[in-house]
């Protein structure tokens, strides 16, 4: 398998299907077609089942798509390392954010960093962690911040911010009134409570979806935003339950005033920040200051 073979399959998998991969790589869909029914024959095996939607990798895909991914992070890293070979000041740099740490890192860092760098393109995307997580596995991005728990043996967890997640409920809730001690809560006491929620993609709604699946709950979603400002403002406002970091609680005067927070009971609520790339990645010397400036910045 070669690196353009390599990306084919990776931009099929991401775009979630033959038709958004061709437009995302500039072909037509047909080429595309002919250009992946060439790897399967090389291969000798169907790589993703048809008729799916999104489009699934085979067990046989699965093997190839981790290769893909390594075949890409060796070139990656064969471009770094050359880059410092030439003692190159110059490269492009991928960094993602979940939402609500950015600001202060783009007004303070980004303009110290370009002054150092000026001829490193510094692209900075906004997702949410879990997707974050995804880009960093599959190359889209070079390394990022994210939330939640390390739980991938390929990627380098630093930690920098201890959090857990909590429940946020108004006060002038019946749910509020119901438990005025801010005890801790179990998932199904909440019955159909409807909660506004950030979408797909990010960590605290990956939570709240995972809590609905262990305790088989169909959770009402009243209300999906990315913006946690605005979404714990609609919350509060109509009556809806949030799973929101504790941070975020306390760094809300509005939310400390009008909603009280519950532990949640038989969930590993740890929530932490981590800095993270692949450990395998080879990081250049600009890589490695701009992430020496961010660490240092939480300490």
């Amino acid at each position: 398998m070669n690196l353009r073979q390599a990306e084919i399959i990776l931009t099929i998998l991401k775009a979630g299907s033959i038709s958004g991969a061709a437009q995302m790589l500039y072909v037509t869909q047909s080429a595309l077609s002919q250009s992946l029914k060439s790897i399967e024959k090389e291969i000798n095996a169907l790589i993703f089942q048809r008729g799916t939607n999104p489009i699934r990798l085979t067990y046989a895909g699965e093997k190839a798509a981790e290769t893909a991914q390594k075949i890409v992070l060796l070139e990656r890293n064969l471009q770094c390392e050359i880059e410092d070979i030439n003692n190159e000041r110059s490269g492009i740099f991928r960094f993602g954010l979940y939402a609500g740490i950015s600001s202060n890192l783009l007004s303070t860092l980004v303009p110290q960093y370009v002054q150092m760098y000026p001829h490193v393109n510094l692209n900075i995307m906004e997702k949410g962690s879990t997707t974050i997580e995804q880009m960093l596995l599959d190359g889209s991005l070079d390394a990022g911040f994210l939330s939640g728990l390390p739980i991938h043996k390929e990627l380098e967890y630093r930690l920098v911010i201890e959090d857990r997640i909590v429940l946020v409920a108004p006060r002038n809730s019946v749910f509020a009134n119901n438990h005025p001690g801010e005890e801790p809560i179990s998932f199904e006491q909440l019955g159909d409570n409807p909660f506004v929620a950030k979408r797909k993609g990010n960590r605290t709604r990956f939570i709240l979806d995972q809590l609905s699946e262990n305790y088989q709950l169909k959770t009402k979603i009243f209300f999906e935003i990315d913006d946690y400002s605005t979404a714990a403002r609609i919350a509060q406002t109509c009556g809806c339950m949030m799973i929101s970091p504790l941070s975020s609680y306390f760094n809300d005067p509005f939310l400390c005033e009008n909603a009280r927070y519950y532990s949640l009971q038989n969930f590993d609520t740890r929530h932490n920040t981590y800095l993270c790339y692949q450990k395998k990645l080879h990081l250049t010397a600009y890589m490695e200051c701009w992430l020496e400036m961010v660490m240092a910045m939480f300490k």
